[in-house]
């Protein structure tokens, strides 16, 4: 049993496997004809409890001794033999020397590779938002890898992520790090899709983050820390308390029109355009594909885009920061974001804490759900995706009337006449 020619011959088809619907890999290993009558069966699988390659080729030479041993214990109950076998440490030891691990590729994956990679075939697919919020995570792992002096993605496993998370997203909602993370495994599995790696990485899923738990601290994000829509008493002191009147401007837009705030601040004069029913808006969103939209505007706010419409083609519907350079709309859309809310927080509203430029998106909403607007309408008016069977994967919207769905939304008439007079 311990001749190494014997060893080499019985062993030369054993490998290692991981075979379709399981999660860990396993050892294969065929067995003698007259094992394979008797049990009938032709080979033996014994689980090498891991999912990681690495992990399991350290512990192949360790199970194919185990699976040896089995093997002459089942011949030794078909032949009835006297002896047992009772393998001594120096017997195990030769036969671990003699038992190779299944050769890994030579060549290790350097992590940088795989995200240039995972740029130029998968990023082009994602919205422009997403592709930056999986950045900010890939700048992040790189970051953190050269301080761990981790250089290939099998040097990860589910334990080195955590660690990543914990120095990286300290204080973060886990909502935060599920998003990050999920960019990560992308990157991951486009190594997989490459053909770089024999089977999809798992160290990144399922990590079962509380959407709402401060990563480190123990804390759970309340109820209460949400974010809230305007009441028409803060939407009344944002009208007339925001100076230069731009930003008055620029929240009454979001308001009607039920816009991202970065929606609002780039859009255009051509972009808006008066039809035979009103006045609409073509919105160019990026967060995803059902932001790009054209959305009517009530006609009772006729007089506040007529002034609007009146500004020379090319310029922006709402002008702000005009001296400045901007390297990409983006960052412009940034600035004038932090700018309003800082100007926002100073008018010290009931519930600024808890209220942003997102708030009149909120609003909005509420204002459309409040008159029994149907769902998918609204979806179609706030660039959110529809993904129910019928309403989503059947219809398109194309029959629906946005003109009458917005027309009954209602707003104050101190309200109205604060737009009008912008």
């Amino acid at each position: 049993m311990t001749d190494p020619a014997l060893i080499r011959k019985r062993t030369q088809m054993v490998r290692m496997v991981k075979r379709k619907g399981r999660n860990n890999w396993e050892i294969f290993y065929p067995l003698p004809a007259d094992l394979r009558v008797a049990l009938k069966t032709p080979a033996l699988y014994r689980t090498l409890a891991t999912g990681d390659r690495q992990e399991a080729a350290n512990r192949y030479p360790a199970g194919v001794v185990e699976v040896i041993l089995e093997i002459s214990k089942l011949k030794q109950r078909l032949t009835d033999s006297p002896f047992l076998i009772q393998p001594n440490e120096e017997a195990s030891k030769k036969l671990q020397q003699t038992v190779k691990p299944p050769q890994l590729p030579t060549k290790a994956i350097n992590i940088k590779d795989v995200i240039e990679a995972w740029r130029s075939d998968f990023k082009p697919q994602l919205s422009k938002s997403t592709q930056e919020e999986y950045e900010r995570a890939i700048s992040r792992l790189l970051t953190w890898s050269r301080s761990h002096d981790l250089r290939f993605i099998h040097e990860f496993d589910r334990k080195t992520v955590r660690e990543f998370v914990s120095d990286n997203y300290h204080g973060r909602s886990g909502k935060t790090v599920k998003l990050a993370l999920g960019g990560l495994r992308g990157v991951w599995d486009h190594a997989f899709t490459a053909g770089w790696t024999d089977d999809k990485s798992t160290i990144w899923s399922n990590h079962n983050y509380n959407d709402r738990m401060k990563i480190g601290t123990g804390e759970i994000k309340s109820e209460d820390q949400s974010e809230l829509p305007f009441s028409f008493d803060d939407i009344n002191a944002l009208l007339k308390g925001l100076q230069p009147n731009a930003f008055s401007q620029l929240i009454a837009l979001a308001l009607i029109t039920g816009a991202r705030s970065s929606e609002i601040t780039n859009a255009k004069r051509e972009h808006l355009s008066q039809r035979e029913d009103g006045y609409w808006l073509d919105i160019h969103g990026t967060k995803t594909k059902s932001a790009h939209r054209s959305v009517p505007i009530p006609r009772v706010f006729n007089k506040f885009i007529q002034g609007l419409s009146a500004r020379p083609a090319g310029s922006y519907l709402i002008p702000l920061f005009d001296g400045k350079i901007w390297e990409n709309e983006r960052d412009r859309a940034r600035y004038i974001n932090k700018e309003i809310n800082r100007k926002r927080r100073l008018l010290d509203l009931p519930n600024a804490h808890r209220q942003g430029i997102h708030s009149t998106r909120r609003t909005y909403i509420e204002l459309l759900e409040g008159e029994e607007v149907p769902l998918g309408t609204i979806k179609l008016l706030v660039g959110h995706k529809r993904t129910d069977l019928t309403i989503g994967t059947y219809s398109k919207g194309t029959y629906v009337n946005l003109r009458k769905a917005i027309e009954r939304l209602s707003l104050p008439a101190y309200i109205v006449q604060a737009v009008n007079t912008l």
